[in-house]
């Protein structure tokens, strides 16, 4: 009896969905969403934002783990994200359910992880190819500073930077802007050919192995489908043509290969083209299930994102907490000297609006500010509305990259996101990031990178010595790190720990610095941990608000309890050249609109009470705040 054969015989019942309802805590399912758990063929789900489809496929999984009949094929789950498995983890992580469908033989992490540890790693050693990290931040780093200063020069001026030090193909072909046989060219290559032999690569050059891989060898599309019989995608809209094409050549349904269900939303894709030229190959395809209540907001809401929705699945909204603040949704108009009134204008009507009992209650999801348009570039002269920073001055897109420069970076950026979260395993993560980052820069270790770092980092050290490890740094994650003299000590101790097993150069680099906390900003005389927030404090009242600010990118999939959205600028006004679907209208479809359709969808979709929007005054005649207020907007001038 093949897998397959054995496959069709698991069925899911509401006896099983009331299981998995028990053990997550807080969850019903409706009729829609069991019969999507319930639903064990190779089909798509097309679910609206806020519908929790992320915990329907959480739900189907847990009970496939309960029900799997295999030692050594899984179930494979694959998203751009750790959202799945930090879901998993979150909800039912304690539970021996959980930690079964988090182990072999299952697999659920990212696409890259996916294929470096099960296609393109395997089949680099195969080639007796050395690697020794892999790393796309710091190796494009690393690259870029061994160009020469002619060669980075001439990118700079192509608008180029280290990104450009990735090949866009093998064998090693870049896009630089210049002829194949010009010295920068040959100066890139050289570089990266170094680094290769050194064992140095990033992360999509691991996907370029795995495509090489799988072109060249059918026994690898075999053994990855007999070894996952499962195939689930989280967030599928972001699932670029390259990986769909990879998909589509490893898991060909051949007899093993039983279900490949993608979950996900096409008004959402605001990351990559989720369009192939191969249909079978796009999101969703043909006959997909749909979910289209939300849980997060209300019907005033939905109707005003809906006007936005590329595709005709529009959504409903079933929150009916804050659906008495359905006039609330406001347009605030400013002009060129009234663009700083916009932030308080916004933080006054959030007080207004909730109760003081509203914004305690739901003080973790947050009110926030953001724009499609966040980073600087090339250092332009300023211009009105253009992006985030001209509403705020302090704002700083670099805080949002998470990209740490030095060790303690890695211990600054753990520590603000575990007095958020209180989640321990992302301390762990964060400072074993940046020990293996030591280790990398100033040994000769060659170790086999996971998926992750605080498991990679153990397994360097001895078996027998794993437990002491494990205390040692436990005993580091929480160490005081706030004053040069205290640093010196964790640094000694890190030494210390790696001393007793792994030869160390000992060197003096900017990379063991003490520095302040860049991830903690002091705005307003109020200290708040976290990069870009600042508190607000009204005046008349003394009641304060803390308003988080990022792009639009930053926060798709979270939700807010708020949210302002910012004009900005991309070649044209964003939200001025969407501004006729906001009226009710159609307007003219392009490239450009379509990407800012979307990314003003995804804003429009985070909050559970309260949607506003920053405009200039002159984008918006008379007769079009007319069709604004038919359509759910309170307009403004600040």
């Amino acid at each position: 009896m093949n897998n397959k054969t054995i496959l069709e015989e698991i069925i899911i019942t509401d006896e099983d969905i009331n299981w998995v309802e028990s053990i997550l805590i807080g969850i019903k399912f409706d009729e829609c969403r069991r019969e999507i758990i319930k639903n064990l063929d190779s089909v798509d789900i097309q679910a609206c934002p806020g519908t929790g489809k992320t915990t329907v496929l959480i739900a189907k999984l847990a009970i496939l783990a309960k029900k799997w009949p295999f030692q050594y094929s899984g179930i494979c789950v694959l998203s751009h994200t750790n959202v799945a498995r930090e879901e998993i983890q979150n909800r039912i992580g304690e539970t021996d359910i959980g930690r079964k469908l988090l182990s072999y033989p299952h697999f659920i992490g990212t696409f890259h992880s996916f294929f470096d540890r099960f296609v393109g790693m395997p089949w680099i050693k195969s080639q007796s190819i050395p690697v020794r990290i892999v790393d796309s931040d710091y190796v494009l780093s690393k690259r870029w500073n061994q160009i020469s200063p002619s060669s980075k020069y001439f990118l700079k001026k192509k608008y180029l930077n280290e990104a450009c030090c990735e090949p866009i193909s093998l064998p090693l072909k870049f896009d630089l802007k210049c002829k194949e046989t010009s010295s920068t060219y040959k100066d890139v290559e050289k570089v990266v050919m170094k680094s290769h032999e050194m064992g140095y690569y990033t992360f999509d050059e691991m996907i370029l192995f795995a495509k090489e891989a799988i072109d060249s060898s059918k026994n690898i599309q075999l053994s990855s489908q007999k070894r996952f019989p499962f195939l689930f995608i989280d967030e599928a809209q972001d699932t670029n043509r390259d990986q769909w094409n990879l998909i589509g050549k490893l898991f060909i349904d051949n007899g093993y290969t039983h279900i490949r269900q993608s979950y996900g939303d096409s008004n959402q894709a605001i990351y990559n083209s989720y369009n192939s030229n191969d249909e079978s190959m796009s999101f969703p395809r043909d006959e997909a299930l749909s979910i289209q209540n939300s849980k997060r907001f209300g019907g005033s809401i939905a109707s005003i994102a809906n006007k936005l929705a590329i595709n005709s699945n529009h959504m409903a909204g079933d929150e009916s907490r804050f659906e008495y603040m359905k006039n609330c949704n406001t347009i605030f108009l400013f002009e060129e000297d009234t663009i700083g009134n916009v932030i308080p204008a916004y933080a006054r009507l959030i007080l207004e609006s909730f109760t003081e009992k509203d914004l305690l209650d739901y003080e973790y999801f947050g009110c926030h500010v953001v724009g499609m348009v966040h980073t600087n570039t090339n250092q332009e002269a300023y211009e009105f509305a253009k992006r985030v920073s001209n509403y705020w001055e302090p704002y700083n897109p670099e805080y949002t990259n998470e990209k740490p420069k030095s060790l303690i970076d890695y211990f600054h950026l753990g520590k603000s996101k575990y007095e958020k979260s209180k989640d321990v395993s992302i301390l762990a993560e964060w400072i074993s990031k940046g020990i293996l980052r030591y280790l990398v820069m100033f040994t000769s270790l060659e170790y086999s990178n996971s998926n992750h770092a605080f498991r990679t980092l153990i397994n360097i050290f001895p078996t027998d010595q794993q437990i002491n490890v494990r205390r040692d740094i436990r005993e580091i994650l929480f160490e005081d790190i706030s004053t040069p003299k205290k640093w010196e000590r964790v640094l000694l101790k890190i030494r210390t720990l790696l001393d007793n097993y792994i030869e160390i150069d000992n060197v003096s680099s900017n990379f063991f610095k003490w520095k302040e906390n860049v991830f903690e900003s002091i705005y307003n005389n109020a200290k708040e941990i976290g990069p870009n927030t600042c508190f607000y404090v009204d005046k008349e009242s003394g009641n304060s608000l803390k308003l988080n600010f990022g792009s639009i990118h930053s926060v798709k999939g979270r939700t807010h309890l708020a949210t302002l959205i910012l004009e900005t600028k991309w070649h044209e006004a964003n939200i001025k050249s969407i501004l006729p679907w906001f009226t009710g209208n159609i307007g003219n479809y392009g490239k450009r609109n379509s990407i800012r359709l979307k990314c003003h969808y995804v804003a429009l979709t985070r909050a559970k009470g309260l949607i506003c929007i920053a405009l200039p005054k002159e984008y918006v005649s008379d007769t079009i705040k007319g069709l604004l207020a038919e359509n759910g907007w309170n307009i403004k001038e600040v």
